[in-house]
């Protein structure tokens, strides 16, 4: 092939490239979460299941608020997690409680309408997801 016909390929072939790469990363992220793909409600680690669960207050979220409250059920007790608002903020940490609780709040202008996908991770494996709307 000369030239002028591989540079014409060029960008196919590195779309391809990139393409296999996120399809082989997405799998190994699933993997991490236990096999649970996209993520859903209640997670769980690898080899079991909790009934972790999510709620964020208001929902739906005002446009114009400055706040909402993040709150997670079914973790174990006394154990760290690290809450992620997906496309905004990640790494927000809290501590469960000793009934297996935790809540933190989250401070942002949500100044347009859209939807965001909340996920908390556990210190022993734990997963658990929830959307909100602000609207």
């Amino acid at each position: 092939m000369d030239k002028k016909k591989l540079g014409l390929w060029a960008p196919i072939l590195v779309l391809a490239a990139a393409l296999v790469m996120l399809a082989v990363s997405s799998d190994a992220v699933d993997a991490a979460r236990g096999g649970k793909p996209g993520g859903g409600h209640g997670g769980g680690k690898p080899g079991g299941s909790t009934n972790a669960a999510l709620t964020v207050a208001p929902n739906p979220v005002p446009v114009g608020s400055q706040v909402i409250q993040i709150s997670g059920t079914g973790f174990p007790a006394n154990q760290q997690i690290s809450v992620g608002v997906f496309g905004v903020c990640c790494n927000i940490p809290a501590t469960v409680d000793s009934a297996g609780n935790f809540s933190v709040p989250f401070y942002r202008n949500f100044d347009w309408p859209s939807a965001y996908t909340v996920e908390a991770f556990g210190s022993s494996g734990q997963l658990a997801s929830t959307t909100f709307v602000v609207q």
